[in-house]
C-alpha cells in the first residue's frame, strides 16, 4: 500500500508569490505535477500569528488579513520533490509535515484529460461552401471530398449554416446517399445534378447551425453531440468564424487514446471503478435478414427498415454474415438504390441471387461480457461503425453503433 504524508501551509490572505495570491500559486503548481495528490484551501475565520497579531471575523478592523491553510496529500515518495520547489514559494507562512494513514481512496476515473480542448481534437481549415455556391457546386464538392457535411460560410468566412446529406436528401430531392451513387444510371445523376444547378445554399442549408467554440473542453463537445445526436459540429472562434470541425469519430479516437495510452494513477492507491460492458449498452439494432432472401427481396427489406446494414441469421437464430445495401449493389450488374424516387430495377441481372451467396462472412462480433473499452479500440482501429453481438452459442443478440457507445463514454468524461 502506498504511504502517504499532509503537506500543510499556515499562511494568510495577503500572502504573494510572484505578484500572485500565494494560494492559487500554490494550487496550481499542485495541479501541474500530475500526481496522486489533492490539494485543498481553508479560510479560517479567526486567528493570530507568531507575531503577536490577531484577526477575527467578529470585528471588522480585524478581519482584513485573515488565516490561510493550505493542505496537500500526496504520496510519501513525492514529497522531497514538491518541497524542492514549494519551500521557496513560501516566503511568508510555515510549512509542516505529518505522516497520513490513507484507509479509502477511490476516485472515478476520466478517461478524457479535462484540459483537453477541441481545437487540440478537431480537423482543421476545413472544405466549405460559399453562400453564392449552387447546391450542385456544393454536391460536387462533397462528391469529391468524400463528405456527408459541409459548412458554409458568408464573405467574412463566418459561419452561417451547414449542408448534410439529409438536408440534400429532404430538400433537394437528392435520389441516395452518397454511398449508393454508384448504383444510380449516370443520366439519372445528371439529371438530377442539372435539376440542381440553379438553386442556392441558403434555400437547403441548415442556418444557424449548433456550433462549439474551439476554446471549449472537447468533454462539451461531447456533451453536445450526444444531447442533440449530431454526427459532427462546426468549430468556430469568439467572432463565429469558421475553424474547424469535429465529428463523432474525431472525439472517439481521442477517448480511446485518452484510455489506452493514457496516465494513470498507481493502482494500489486507486480503485478504478468497475468496467463497463456491452450488455450495459441498451440502445441496439435488431435488423436481421434470412440467408436465403433474394438480393431483390434484401435490398428491399433494408429499405423498408430504413437500415444500411443488417444481421444473416439462420433458422435458429445464429449469426452467420453481415450484408449490406452496397455489397448489394456491388453485386447486380446495374440497380437502383432502395432509396431512389423510381424504386424500379432497371436490370435484374443478379438479383435473384440469394443473400448467403455474397454476405460477408467473416465478421468481427463482440459478447455482452466484452468490455466497452475493447469494443472502442475496434471501433476506432478497425473503422467500424457498428459491431453485432452474439452470446456464447453464436446466437444474434443485436447490433451495436459507434454512437451508443459515445453516448455511454459521455458520462465517463
Amino acid at each position: 500500500m502506498t504511504e502517504y504524508t499532509t503537506i500543510r501551509v499556515y499562511t494568510h490572505e495577503k500572502a504573494k508569490y510572484e505578484g500572485q495570491e500565494l494560494a492559487p500559486a500554490v494550487v496550481s503548481f499542485i495541479h501541474s505535477l500530475k500526481i496522486a495528490a489533492r490539494c485543498a484551501v481553508f479560510r479560517g475565520v479567526e486567528g493570530c500569528y507568531e507575531n503577536g497579531s490577531l484577526v477575527t471575523q467578529r470585528i471588522v478592523e480585524l478581519s482584513y488579513n485573515m488565516p490561510l491553510i493550505i493542505d496537500i496529500l500526496l504520496p510519501t515518495e513525492e514529497v522531497s520533490r514538491v518541497l524542492e520547489l514549494l519551500k521557496p514559494m513560501v516566503i511568508d507562512g510555515i510549512v509542516a509535515l505529518s505522516k497520513t494513514e490513507v484507509v479509502s481512496f477511490q476516485t472515478p476515473r476520466s478517461i478524457l484529460p479535462p484540459h483537453l480542448l477541441v481545437r487540440d481534437v478537431m480537423t482543421p481549415k476545413p472544405i466549405f461552401a460559399h453562400t453564392d455556391f449552387s447546391v450542385r457546386a456544393a454536391v460536387e464538392l462533397m462528391m469529391d471530398y468524400q463528405l456527408k457535411a459541409l459548412p458554409v460560410v458568408d464573405k467574412s468566412h463566418r459561419l452561417v449554416g451547414m449542408v448534410t446529406q439529409s438536408d440534400l436528401i429532404e430538400r433537394a430531392g437528392m435520389p441516395s446517399r452518397f454511398g449508393l451513387f454508384a448504383a444510380l444510371a449516370e443520366e439519372d445523376l445528371e439529371r438530377w445534378l442539372t435539376k440542381i444547378d440553379g438553386t442556392s445554399m441558403e434555400t437547403i442549408m441548415t442556418k444557424k447551425p449548433q456550433a462549439v467554440r474551439e476554446d471549449h473542453r472537447v468533454a462539451e463537445a461531447i456533451h453536445v453531440m450526444v444531447r442533440k445526436n449530431l454526427k459532427r459540429l462546426p468549430v468556430v472562434d469568439a467572432q463565429g468564424t469558421l475553424r474547424g470541425v469535429i465529428s463523432r469519430i474525431d472525439t472517439l479516437k481521442t477517448l480511446s487514446a485518452s484510455a489506452f495510452h493514457g496516465a494513470s494513477q498507481p493502482s494500489e492507491a486507486v480503485n478504478l471503478p468497475a468496467t463497463h460492458f456491452i450488455r450495459d449498452l441498451t440502445v441496439r439494432e435488431s435488423a436481421s435478414l434470412s440467408p436465403e432472401l433474394t438480393l431483390k427481396m434484401a435490398i428491399d427489406s433494408l429499405g423498408k427498415l430504413n437500415v444500411q446494414r443488417a444481421a444473416v441469421v439462420d433458422p435458429t437464430g445464429k449469426l452467420i454474415g453481415l450484408v449490406t445495401d452496397s455489397l448489394i449493389v456491388k453485386a447486380l450488374d446495374s440497380v437502383a438504390s432502395p432509396f431512389h424516387p423510381w424504386k424500379k430495377y432497371r436490370t435484374h441481372g443478379g438479383a435473384d441471387l440469394k443473400i448467403k451467396e455474397i454476405m460477408e462472412r467473416n465478421v468481427v462480433t463482440v459478447t455482452e461480457d466484452t468490455p466497452i473499452e475493447d469494443a472502442l479500440r475496434l471501433f476506432v482501429e478497425r473503422g467500424f461503425k457498428r459491431l453485432p453481438v452474439i452470446d456464447p452459442d453464436g446466437t444474434f443478440k443485436g447490433m451495436i453503433r459507434r454512437d451508443s457507445l459515445l453516448i455511454e463514454l459521455s458520462h465517463r468524461v
